[in-house]
């Protein structure tokens, strides 16, 4: 998948790096050659004020390396110091002997401390201290240019420009433009010269970095601003690396970030899945269901709830028969509606069949519901379903087993959260043969941006952080395999992994515009019949209604992608899920 060779130095110095440790993925053959990652720089390189955590850019470019390979193993060694100038960075280069680890690339970032020393109180030395930083810049690649590794290669150098901020003003930006021309005129024996990874950084009318990408000292990036820099790097770095031996299909380097456009696996003789939308507030409620490249299929049908109802219907895969397959779904209320679930089967016709039905709360509440469903019993079957209310309320959740007919269904656990009263959603997460658990977050805000790991009987596992300081309006967790995936409310669509620790593994954006806002909603389901989920992204109030597909490593699918209802201009959102189409159950 990648091609150059199998080492990483990145020096970077005042620069915004981006982090948040991303996860391995190894499709295809196992893994037999390390590849070093060193990245050399100042705070930004060692990533202030989040030094040490999966948001600094290093950490999260090495997740995102891990995506790429199935034989190689990408190891990054982050020897960022904050506070270090150029002639530090060599001093250290030199003394610690850091080259010892073999680099097959140095991405070099370094100047910002330099500039800063002159930049205030004054710049009357400004123009040989340019000239200075540029001059240890070129000792740096010099000095790695001259290492050779212990299987004979040299490290690839790959310079960077120096990112804006907003610490002094424009003026400190104009020296900053200075200093990269600089940078871009005199450097020599470099490999590549990377300044187009600062552009999402950049605010073209103030000439300096988005306040929205910076903490307060104006200085560093904030947790969204590492991840851009972490993309950017990523983007730069992804032409680069090896192809695995095996692969048969190397990338092209000319597109750096090819979208996977997979094959389409013949249905087997059972399965056939179909991807279920359903309508948002506003309307009366509506369903469609689709194949797995997104096409409609049978008639869009509009019974689900009563015609006077027009808040909107949540929607979740069910195996509500028993037959191993989860080929029914859950409907329920989004806003203002009665407390009740519904639970239908799909024929192969289009042809939708009542299985069943329960208030889940006290039937004269008129509020909305999240639901989700799991083996929460552990007898073999999906069949079991926890709600939770999404408004004003506090965030008590139900779990019911059995939830096939009328009335009929088992509670059997109900706990509170321990967050405010701003109702929650819900989503499930299974890490091997445990239990599954419950996802846990605030359906809307204030509140902190936390995943809450559950198990069914209300006993809290763990808790962790999955956005910055700025998202405060709720959010969306989903799990599958070993790995849950967040979506935030009110935000981008950013999109965040972690595993079953809290630690972050990985992240995207659903949109390459990062100005798109909105709720955005995922879940999970093998479209492709592969034997692995995949990630469904909808957005609520953005965009139009248009479900989007990533492979579980961020890699954007070609299919399915469709605006729900055929109607690019709603702005109410869908409801998604993927139902294992069992031909004859219904």
């Amino acid at each position: 998948m990648l091609k150059t060779k199998t080492r990483l130095l990145v020096i970077s110095g005042f620069i915004f790096a981006l982090a948040l440790c991303l996860f391995s993925f190894s499709p295809h053959s196992q893994a037999t050659e390390t590849t070093t990652v060193l990245t050399l720089g100042d705070s930004i390189t060692h990533g202030y004020p989040y030094i040490d955590t999966s948001y600094t850019y290093p950490a999260q470019l090495s997740g995102m390396l891990g995506t790429t390979s199935s034989y190689y193993i990408y190891n990054v060694s982050n020897h960022g110091v904050s506070g270090y100038r150029a002639d530090q960075v060599l001093a250290s280069l030199q003394s610690q002997d850091w080259l010892a680890e073999n680099p097959s690339y140095v991405l070099l970032m370094v100047g910002g401390n330099d500039l800063a020393q002159e930049i205030s109180p004054d710049l009357s030395n400004i123009s040989a201290v340019l000239d200075q930083t540029v001059s240890e810049v070129q000792q740096i690649v010099d000095y790695v240019k001259a290492h050779q590794n212990a299987d004979g290669s040299t490290p690839t150098v790959i310079l960077s420009a120096y990112p804006p901020n907003n610490l002094y003003g424009p003026g400190g930006s104009l020296v900053i433009n200075e200093y990269n021309t600089r940078l871009a005129n005199n450097i020599t024996g470099h490999d590549h010269w990377f300044t187009t990874n600062w552009d999402d950084l950049y605010d073209s009318e103030t000439g300096q970095a988005k306040t929205s990408l910076m903490t307060n000292d104006a200085a560093h990036p904030n947790t969204d601003g590492y991840a851009v820099i972490a993309n950017n790097w990523y983007e730069i770095m992804y032409p680069l690396l090896p192809n695995d031996p095996d692969d048969p299909n190397p990338k092209n380097p000319d597109d750096p970030i090819p979208p996977v456009d997979p094959t389409t696996p013949p249905l087997s003789d059972n399965l056939d899945p179909k991807i279920i939308t359903t309508s948002g507030p506003g309307a009366t409620t509506r369903l469609q269901a689709y194949e797995r490249h997104g096409n409609a299929e049978g008639s869009e049908i509009t019974n689900l709830f009563p015609d006077s109802y027009t808040g909107g219907a949540g929607i979740v895969a069910i195996d509500a028969n028993n037959n191993y397959i989860k080929d029914q779904f859950l409907v329920f209320a989004l806003e203002n509606g009665g407390p009740q679930a519904r639970v239908f089967g799909l024929r192969d016709n289009g042809e939708m069949v009542f299985q069943g039905q329960m208030f889940v709360f006290d039937e004269t509440i008129r509020d909305g519901l999240s639901m989700t469903v799991g083996d929460f019993d552990q007898d073999g079957f999906e069949d079991d379903v926890a709600a939770c209310l999404t408004g004003d309320k506090a965030p008590t959740i139900k779990v019911y087993t059995n939830a096939i007919g009328v009335d009929n269904w088992q509670k059997v656990s109900e706990f509170t959260a321990n967050f405010g009263a701003v109702g929650c959603n819900l989503g499930t997460y299974q890490y091997g043969d445990q239990t599954p658990r419950l996802l846990v977050t605030p359906h809307h805000g204030p509140a902190d941006p936390k995943v809450y790991i559950y198990e069914t009987d209300g006993t809290l596992e763990r808790s962790f952080t999955a956005y910055g300081a700025g998202v405060t309006n709720g959010l969306t967790a989903s799990g599958i395999q070993d790995r849950i995936y967040t979506t935030p409310n009110n935000g981008t669509s950013h999109v965040m992994v972690f595993d079953e620790a809290g630690t972050a593994k990985n992240f995207w954006w659903a949109y390459d515009n990062m100005n798109v806002k909105g709720d955005f909603k995922n879940v999970a389901g093998d479209i492709d019949l592969d034997g692995k989920d995949e990630i469904l992204i909808s957005p609520i109030g953005a965009n139009g209604p248009q479900v989007l597909s990533f492979e579980a490593s961020g890699k954007w699918r070609t299919w399915p992608n469709f605006f729900a209802f055929g109607d690019p201009s709603l702005r109410n959102g869908v409801g998604i899920a993927v139902i294992e189409n069992y031909h004859g159950e219904n």
